[in-house]
């Protein structure tokens, strides 16, 4: 794979992930300010999944992150060829 079509696709899944609505908190106060960062309340848990690693996103936002990735995947194996 050239490796300026590589470092494109990095670089666009990359801020494809930065931009999706989710959160990373390792502390109350992160996780406060990442719920409302979705809309959410702190008490409102059950509308949110767990990624681990500190990772949370929205269950209903749940079908568009898979997507996500299947279609990063999906890329890099187009460019690989």
């Amino acid at each position: 794979m050239n490796s300026n079509l590589y470092q494109n696709l990095k670089y666009r899944h990359q801020q494809e992930v930065n931009n999706f609505p989710m959160f990373f908190a390792f502390s109350n106060a992160q996780f406060e300010e990442g719920m409302n960062k979705l809309g959410l309340e702190a008490s409102e848990t059950d509308k949110i999944l767990s990624l681990g690693g500190g990772g949370y996103l929205l269950k209903t936002d749940r079908p568009a992150f898979k997507e996500m990735f299947d279609r990063h995947q999906k890329e890099m194996q187009e460019a690989s060829k």
